[in-house]
């Protein structure tokens, strides 16, 4: 079997980023095979070179899966914000479940987590058609209510957007949460993330390493609050052998935070089921990410 690896190159911004491009010095066609050039290329052929040199690189799995767990990212850094990073420091359960297509029972496409005092349910909807502009996914918060599990989120949602590479994402949401004075702190959500593509002739429907970098921030009514930079491993593998990795890091000093999450189990080309811990801790961004070198 074939191993094949994504490496990102670019680090992307909330209100925007800057692409680099590279291109090899192209010499003057020979005059005995000027020729054989056609004047035109039929669209098809066009759009059959394209797809050959933009292939997708994340799966459709991978896409809710990083939208889900982008989503529980902000959740957190939403009630670290209303309280603190000491506060929420800690080590709590998350699993995952999605198989990345349209028109499923919403447990097809969820996350949970169970943050101090209560449990977060996360549903991904992903749409239904992809047009030549790209693809997009909302996540909307499950609001369940029990005598025994005090839920602090009013309401949570997300809309996040790819290219029709998969290596440009988008996100945008906004969220309500109360602390335990019950009160109530309204948020928004921006953020930018970029993963890159090499391109390969090995099997990237099964084997896989994809790494991406980003930029989140989360901001009140009136003023930003916290921004966090973003790295993020999805390892594929048809087996349990996968795992996700997804960290962020406060970027607002004096202060430091960072967000773990941490998970292991299947990502194969018919769904992804894993499960984890969310690590809340104290690092600065400069300190060694152990997850990623494992």
């Amino acid at each position: 079997m074939k191993h094949y690896a994504i490496l990102s190159v670019s680090l992307a911004f909330l209100l925007g980023f800057s692409n680099f491009a590279y291109a090899d010095a192209l010499g003057p066609i020979p005059s005995d095979q000027t020729a054989d050039v056609p004047d035109s290329i039929p669209d098809d052929e066009i759009a059959d070179e394209l797809d050959a040199e933009l292939p997708i690189a994340l799966s459709p799995q991978e896409l809710t899966a990083f939208a889900l767990y982008e989503s529980m990212m902000n959740i957190v850094n939403a009630k670290i914000n209303a309280s603190s990073c000491f506060i929420m420091r800690g080590k709590y359960q998350i699993s995952l479940f999605t198989v990345g297509v349209a028109g499923q029972r919403r447990q097809n496409n969820r996350v949970a987590a169970q943050l101090p005092g209560h449990t977060v349910n996360l549903h991904a909807f992903p749409d239904h058609e992809i047009t030549e502009l790209g693809s997009g996914i909302s996540v909307n918060h499950a609001r369940l209510i029990t005598s025994f599990d005090y839920e602090s989120i009013n309401k949570y949602r997300a809309r996040y957007t790819f290219d029709p590479t998969g290596t440009t994402i988008s996100m945008t949401g906004n969220l309500e949460l109360r602390d335990y004075y019950s009160v109530t702190h309204i948020f928004n959500t921006l953020g930018t993330t970029n993963f890159n593509r090499i391109n390969s002739n090995e099997i990237q429907e099964e084997y896989a390493t994809n790494t991406g970098w980003g930029m989140s921030s989360v901001s009140g009514l009136e003023y930003p609050h916290s921004k966090y930079w973003e790295r993020i491993k999805f390892q594929r593998h048809s087996n349990d052998r996968a795992r996700t990795i997804l960290v962020r890091d406060l970027l607002t000093l004096p202060t430091s935070c960072r967000i773990t999450i941490d998970t292991m189990g299947y990502n194969n080309t018919g769904y992804i089921s894993q499960q984890g811990h969310i690590t809340i801790g104290t690092a600065i961004p400069g300190d060694t990410v152990s997850e990623f070198n494992q």
